[in-house]
């Protein structure tokens, strides 16, 4: 994400030297990533866990 945006995420969001902007950016753009990073681990869980009970019930999943 760092090459991106051309400068590098920052270390310490209490700096004084670090624009508020640049921090909220930087908050907003990673917690997206995250978030997605998380929904599509969950979705595939589940899909996982629907094949499984599909093959233990000898049925086919959906």
């Amino acid at each position: 994400m760092e090459a991106r945006l051309g400068q590098a995420a920052p270390t310490d969001p209490t700096d004084p030297n670090i624009a508020i902007r640049e921090v909220i950016l930087w908050s907003v753009i990673s917690g997206a990533v995250m978030g997605l990073a998380r929904t599509l681990v969950y979705r595939r869980l589940a899909l996982n866990a629907r094949k499984q009970r599909s093959l233990a019930q000898g049925t086919r999943p959906k």
